[in-house]
């Protein structure tokens, strides 16, 4: 149940990510500023999820926890 909840709010995320991408490229030039925040928000997000899988520390104590 969890992870059909998770996959449709990927689904969305991403869903509403494109629409976005469209309709700011469609608006421009007025929708150049909505279209470099979504760049700079996939940065961001690519770069926590880079952050997050190279962190030792974390994974240390995930495998120490029982779950």
């Amino acid at each position: 149940m969890e992870k059909a909840g998770l996959i449709i709010v990927v689904a969305l995320a991403g869903f509403y990510a494109l629409a976005m991408l469209v309709f700011s490229i469609a608006a421009l030039p007025f929708g150049i500023i909505p279209l470099l925040a979504l760049i700079a928000a996939g940065l961001f997000f690519a770069k926590a999820v880079k952050d997050k899988a190279g962190n030792t520390e974390d994974r240390k104590y995930d495998d120490q926890v029982e779950p």
